[in-house]
C-alpha cells in the first residue's frame, strides 16, 4: 500500500515538474520573440527616419519623390501592422 502511494506521489511530482519546465520554456520563447520584434521595430523606425534625409534628391523629379513616398508609406504600414500584432 505504501509502495503504491510513493509511486503515485512520484508520478504527481514528475507531472508538476513537467508542467513547470514546459511553462518556463514557453515564457522564454515568448521573451525571445518580443525581443526579436523589438529589433524589427527599431530597424523600421531607422529606415523611416532615413527617408526624409533623401528629400534633397527630390529635385531630380517627381518620380523620385513618388518612389520615396511609396517606400515611406509601406514602411509605416508594416510598422503599424507589427504594432497591432502586439
Amino acid at each position: 500500500m505504501t509502495f503504491l502511494l510513493i509511486v503515485a506521489l512520484l508520478i504527481v511530482v514528475a507531472v508538476l515538474v513537467g508542467f513547470v519546465v514546459g511553462y518556463n520554456r514557453i515564457r522564454a520563447a515568448d521573451v525571445r520573440v518580443d525581443e526579436a520584434l523589438g529589433g524589427i521595430d527599431v530597424q523600421l523606425t531607422r529606415r523611416a527616419s532615413l527617408i526624409p534625409a533623401l528629400s534633397p534628391w527630390s529635385r531630380f523629379g517627381p518620380v523620385t519623390t513618388a518612389v520615396l513616398h511609396s517606400y515611406r508609406c509601406r514602411t509605416t504600414a508594416v510598422r503599424q501592422t507589427h504594432l497591432s500584432r502586439r
